[in-house]
């Protein structure tokens, strides 16, 4: 087993669309529900600082194995896919640094079920971070993933992939990254 830290910072802005479960207040109208409670959508920790969920980047991941579907020498058609699945282990949120107060309010015009071509629009307020950066710790449990594979896949995770609400993968910009450093410890 290997543990690498990954220096990452933004290659376009993260947008966060976390539910919250807050309750309407009395006579209170959606659109007043949304102003008052946009920011509960960020991910933050105990300090308020806003975070990306770890899953998140594992999801990035494994969807990059899928998308680059790259084979393992040796092994015939098997892709690293599977290995990608079973065999990386990120269990630590990655904090950006950024207060949840100091979010950005992203108004935009959405479908009202969160379902592309429905019909029924309304507008929604998502959090935002214009530039940030972490550091992702993740856990490499099989040697076929060399730290040149795993680059390579972090790399096209936070081109094509990205992570957050709007990101490339589900058609949007947001979310995406670049890798500054990566480090075996």
């Amino acid at each position: 087993m290997k543990t690498y830290f990954v220096q990452i910072e933004s290659a376009s802005p993260i947008s966060y669309s976390k539910y919250h479960g807050v309750p309407l207040n009395d006579r209170e109208t959606h659109e007043q529900h949304e102003k008052r409670t946009w920011r509960e959508k960020a991910l933050v920790n105990k300090g308020g600082v806003a975070e990306i969920s770890a899953m998140a980047f594992k999801f990035a991941l494994c969807s990059a194995a899928k998308y680059l579907g790259l084979q393992i020498p040796g092994k015939g058609k098997r892709t690293y896919s599977k290995i990608f699945d079973s065999a990386i282990l990120i269990t630590d949120n990655v904090s950006i640094g950024i207060n949840k107060e100091d979010l950005e309010a992203n108004w935009v015009h959405v479908n009202s079920d969160g379902k592309r071509g429905s019909g029924s629009r309304v507008m929604r307020c998502f959090p935002t971070a214009r530039e940030w950066n972490g550091v992702l710790k993740l856990y490499v449990l099989d040697d076929a993933i060399t730290e040149a594979i795993l680059k390579q896949h972090l790399e096209a995770a936070g081109m094509f992939i990205g992570v957050g609400q709007f990101r490339v993968e589900r058609g949007g910009t947001n979310g995406r990254f670049k890798i500054v450093s990566l480090k075996v410890i």
